[in-house]
C-alpha cells in the first residue's frame, strides 16, 4: 500500500529514483576501489610497514623486583625493591637469567626470572654504547668503552680476564665466535674487527669491505649467521654481509632503515633490526629486500638501544621507559611466503 500511494505521488517516486542512483554509484566505486587495494597489498618489491602481532607477544614490561644480596664483585647488601634507572643493553642465557647494563645504577644486573629477584651482578662504568655478550657457560663478555677494553666475567661475577691493545680504542660490540675458537669485537675508532683468541691475545684484524672494495666507515654492531659476518654499517644505514674475513657478499637496508643501533639473527633467515630513530623493529627475512616493522608502539618501547634473543624470547632495552620489554616470538608466523 506504501509503495501505490508514493507511486501516486510523482514528487515521491522522483525522489526515491534519485536516492536508488546515487546507491548504485557507490556500489559501483567500492567493486572497482577492492580488486586495486587488494592488488596493492601484495606488492612485496615495496613493502607496506605493517604490524603482526601473531610474531611478536608481549609477555612482560620489567621495571622493578626485590632485590638479592649482590656478587662478589659488588657491595653486600640486598633486599627492597630494585628499579631499573637506564637499561642501555641486555642479554639473556638460557631462558633463566636476564643481563642488564644499567647507566643509573653503574652496574650489570642480573635478573632471576624463575625467582623474579635483582641482583647486582657486576659493578663497572656504563655508558651509552656498553654491550654484552653471554657465553654458554654462562660468563660474560662486556664492551667498555670508557678504558677501550673488553671485559670478560664469569658467572660467579668474578673479572676472568681482561682484552685490551693498541688497535682496541673505542669496543663497540663483541661476540663469540665458536667455530673458530675466538672472540669478535667491533672497535668504533678504526673502524675495524678485532679477532681474540679465548687467552685473550689478539691474532687477526679485519677490515671489511663494501660493494666498492673501500673500507666500511661506520661499523656499529655484527652478528654471525650461515653466510658470514652480518655488519651494521650506521653511517651507511644499512646492513653489509661478507664472508668471515670480511670480503663483501651484499648489503640491504638502506631504504628503509635510519638510525639503526643493535642487530640480532633470528632463527638463520632472520635478521631484526633496532632502529632507535623511531624506536621500531625492522625483521628482514633471508637477506631481501622483504622486511617487516613493528612501530614503537607495537613493541612498547620509548627509546629502544638495544635487543637480545634467547630462544623463542626477545628482549628489548628501554633507557628512556626504565624497562625491558619481554616478548615471545612465533617463528612461523613471519617467512619470505607470509610477509
Amino acid at each position: 500500500m506504501l509503495y501505490l500511494q508514493q507511486m501516486k505521488n510523482p514528487g515521491n517516486f522522483s525522489r526515491i529514483a534519485r536516492g536508488m542512483r546515487k546507491v548504485w554509484f557507490i556500489c559501483i566505486v567500492l567493486l572497482a576501489i577492492g580488486p586495486l587495494g587488494a592488488c596493492a597489498s601484495f606488492d612485496k618489491a615495496a613493502p607496506e610497514s605493517t604490524d603482526t602481532p601473531s610474531y611478536l607477544t608481549p609477555w612482560r614490561s620489567l621495571q622493578t623486583a626485590p632485590q638479592e644480596s649482590t656478587f662478589a664483585s659488588g657491595m653486600s647488601g640486598g633486599g627492597g625493591l630494585l628499579q631499573l634507572g637506564r637499561p642501555v643493553a641486555v642479554a639473556a642465557w638460557g631462558g633463566v637469567h636476564l643481563y642488564i647494563a644499567d647507566i643509573g645504577h653503574q652496574a650489570i644486573l642480573r635478573y632471576d626470572r624463575m625467582r623474579d629477584t635483582f641482583s647486582i651482578f657486576y659493578r663497572m662504568e656504563i655508558s651509552p654504547d656498553t654491550r654484552m655478550q653471554v657465553t654458554m657457560d654462562e660468563s660474560l663478555y662486556i664492551t667498555d668503552p670508557y678504558n677501550g677494553q673488553v671485559l670478560h666475567v664469569s658467572r660467579d661475577g668474578i673479572l676472568v680476564r681482561t682484552f685490551r691493545d693498541y688497535n682496541l680504542q673505542r669496543p663497540l660490540a663483541v661476540v663469540e665466535d665458536n667455530a673458530r675458537g675466538r672472540i669478535l669485537i667491533i672497535d668504533g675508532h678504526f673502524d675495524q674487527i678485532l679477532a681474540f683468541n679465548r687467552l685473550g691475545r689478539l691474532i687477526q684484524i679485519i677490515h671489511p669491505l663494501d660493494d666498492d672494495g673501500q673500507l666500511i666507515s661506520g661499523l656499529r654492531d655484527l652478528a654471525i649467521g650461515p653466510e658470514g659476518l652480518y655488519l651494521l654499517d650506521q653511517r651507511q644505514r644499512r646492513i653489509v654481509v661478507t664472508d668471515m674475513e670480511g670480503q663483501f657478499r651484499y648489503s640491504f637496508g638502506a631504504d628503509v632503515l635510519r638510525q639503526p643501533v643493535a642487530i640480532r639473527l633470528e632463527g638463520e633467515s632472520r635478521l631484526i633490526v633496532a632502529d632507535t630513530f623511531d624506536s621500531s623493529l625492522k625483521v628482514f627475512v633471508a637477506g631481501e629486500k622483504i622486511y617487516h616493522q613493528f612501530a614503537s608502539e607495537a613493541v612498547s618501547v620509548i627509546q629502544l638501544t638495544d635487543l637480545c634473543i634467547d630462544g623463542n624470547w626477545l628482549y628489548l632495552a628501554d633507557a628512556t621507559g626504565a624497562r625491558i620489554e619481554i616478548m615471545q616470538i612465533d617463528p612461523g608466523a613471519l617467512t619470505k611466503e607470509t610477509i
